[in-house]
């Protein structure tokens, strides 16, 4: 997931969430926005957990933001919150000061922490590079980009002509070949900052209505209260304004959370004019000595006049009156779907260092062609299905054979048989490879991006060998017969062979099988061919038919997760040969079955 991706998303109605970890810090930094010590506030971990777990297919964020404080000064948990989100389709994203690299290396649970997330970005600026030095971040930088995880940079400096920006954008640059992006803003005086930054916010016109993005994202603070906004000063009051208190990672889930987002009237409008217009047009407060702003302004500033909102009838009422109901639903959903449209760098031009907005995208950025643009290196993935299909074609044709109505009622339950015996293997094959991949270390960044995603994959794929057992059940056969007889030399071959690679090479090698075996899974007509066919009951075709309907996600995944690592020549090697050996014995065991007299199989 890329920076771009994100900033995109930030004014889109709940397609974020930001989750702080941890209020701590190991860092003095002298801009600090949230003061953080090593003494500070942390939610409780399970709470975080149940909260993230509450996500569903059909209700969750796009995108979960870990933060802090340092996020990861809890590796573990940011790992775990990682691999629960991706479990429900959110993608994750951490934002570290980069503590663990002032001694120049990346700690092993770190590393396996920054492997579980879908995008890794670093604080850097002049305060920053006074407590991590410049060529340890960019190093921690390139091992994550071989990893595999994109990467940003988030800078600030003291305005769009500070020389420090202008010189670390030209190196990020120059160094990582605009792989990297930056998020670039100014300080801001606000946390440490507010004892000597001179810099404010502009006042903007009250009579112009101007949109609150930061209202779009709830944001978890460092006791576990969900505040409707990002600001500072907001996340760290006590008590929170009714109007943007949303509820309770402890006592809530994130579905509360975003019906109270959405649901509210006051939110809708913030979103969709900004808090000093709605104090100008509804208030009769504005514009009064005694409504002071935080810093002691007579007039309170934008954030200042969106937590004073709640505390005036007037304004409550008109919000009432203009935003509740479909048509404030309306107003709310159009004017989100318009800043999306704007795209990020028109986002980062009104929030953050216009002269550097278009840094945010740097892959929008014209480039010139590389050294050898007329022979361009085709993607992981692109390799591996180039050839895969030479040999598709015969694993194809054995795969119609093996369906064919001739004979396929006593083919059936050896078929079933057979791939009990495979897909039994299937969690211990992806445990064996979470373990070698645990077991090469801290200096293997793309191992610990693997054993990310075999973590996942072993609970999608979990309890899967019992499906074929009850099939064969339906059909009359006795599973202890079935787990007693040993499977067939070209089961072992099948799957013994990728025991060898993880061992004895790397666990790389296992995203080739998978490949082949996720993408050569029953297409969703087969039940009803066979049912017709045979006349197997609806109980015996369990396997096939929930197949059909997964398999196809999981093939997509694994190539997406093919081009997002950066593999070495000997590595992509080891894919395609993993692959093509795979479905040359998968093929062998179709035209096993075609051929063999079941003698233990009975004709339905």
């Amino acid at each position: 997931m890329e920076l771009a991706e994100i900033i995109g998303l930030r004014p889109a109605l709940c397609a974020g969430l930001l989750l702080t970890l941890t209020r701590r810090c190991p860092l003095s930094c002298a801009h600090c926005s949230t003061s953080s010590t090593m003494a500070g506030e942390e939610p409780e971990g399970a709470d975080l957990l149940r909260f993230v777990g509450s996500f569903t297919d059909d209700d969750r964020p796009e995108v979960m933001l870990l933060t802090g404080g340092e996020p990861l000064l809890r590796p573990r948990l940011a790992a775990e919150l990682a691999v629960t989100a991706r479990r429900r389709r959110t993608r994750s994203a951490v934002l570290t000061g980069a503590f663990f690299a002032r001694d120049g290396r990346m700690p092993r649970r770190i590393r396996q922490a920054v492997a579980a997330v879908d995008h890794f970005s670093v604080s850097m600026d002049a305060f920053h590079e006074r407590e991590v030095p410049r060529e340890h971040v960019f190093a921690v930088l390139r091992q994550v980009l071989d990893a595999g995880v994109p990467a940003s940079v988030h800078a600030v400096g003291s305005g769009p002509d500070d020389p420090y920006l202008a010189g670390l954008v030209a190196e990020v640059r120059r160094v990582f070949a605009d792989a990297v992006p930056l998020l670039v803003n100014t300080v801001r005086a606000v946390g440490r900052a507010a004892s000597w930054s001179t810099a404010r916010p502009p006042s903007p016109d009250p009579r112009v209505p101007r949109p609150c993005t930061m209202a779009a994202w709830p944001t978890v603070a460092f006791d576990g209260v969900v505040v409707a906004c990002c600001n500072q000063q907001t996340v760290d009051r006590r008590p929170v304004p009714d109007h943007l208190r949303l509820g309770h990672i402890g006592t809530d889930r994130w579905a509360d959370i975003r019906a109270r987002s959405l649901g509210s009237p006051t939110l809708r409008m913030v979103r969709v004019a900004g808090p000093t217009y709605l104090r100008a047009r509804f208030s009769t407060a504005a514009g009064s000595a005694t409504a002071e702003s935080a810093d002691g302004d007579a007039e309170p500033g934008y954030c200042d006049s969106c937590r004073l909102l709640g505390t005036d009838p007037a304004t409550t009422e008109g919000i009432a009156q203009t935003a509740a109901g479909a048509a404030g639903a309306f107003l709310d959903r159009y004017g989100s779907e318009r800043q999306v449209a704007a795209g990020p760098v028109a986002l980062m031009r009104r929030h953050g260092s216009v002269r550097h907005a278009d840094l945010v995208d740097l892959a929008a950025l014209p480039k010139p062609p590389p050294a050898d643009a007329s022979r361009p290196r085709p993607s992981a993935a692109t390799a591996l299905r180039t050839k895969l299909a030479l040999v598709e074609p015969t694993l194809r044709a054995a795969t119609a054979a093996l369906w064919q109505s001739p004979d396929l009622g006593r083919r059936y339950p050896a078929y079933l048989s057979a791939m009990h015996g495979v897909i039994r293997a299937s969690v211990p094959l992806m445990e064996h490879a979470a373990e070698r991949s645990a077991g090469l270390g801290a200096d293997d960044l793309l191992a610990s991006r693997l054993l990310a995603y075999f973590r996942t994959h072993i609970e999608q794929e979990r309890g899967h060998d019992a499906w074929l057992l009850a099939d064969l059940a339906a059909l009359g056969r006795d599973a202890e017969d079935i787990l007693r007889e040993p499977p067939a030399p070209v089961v072992a071959r099948l799957v013994g062979a990728q025991y060898y690679w993880i061992g004895h090479f790397h666990p790389v090698a296992l995203l080739g099988y998978l490949a082949v075996m996720e993408g050569n899974s029953p297409t969703e007509q087969l039940a009803g061919w066979i049912r017709t066919v045979t006349g197997a009951p609806e109980a015996a075709l369990r396997t096939v038919r929930d197949h059909a309907a997964l398999d196809t996600g999981h093939t997509a995944e694994i190539y997406r997760l093919l081009d997002a690592l950066d593999l070495s020549s000997a590595q992509a090697q080891a894919v395609s040969l993993s692959a093509l050996h795979t479905a040359a014995t998968l093929k062998m065991l179709f035209t096993d079955l075609v051929k063999r007299k079941a003698d233990h199989a009975e004709r339905i």
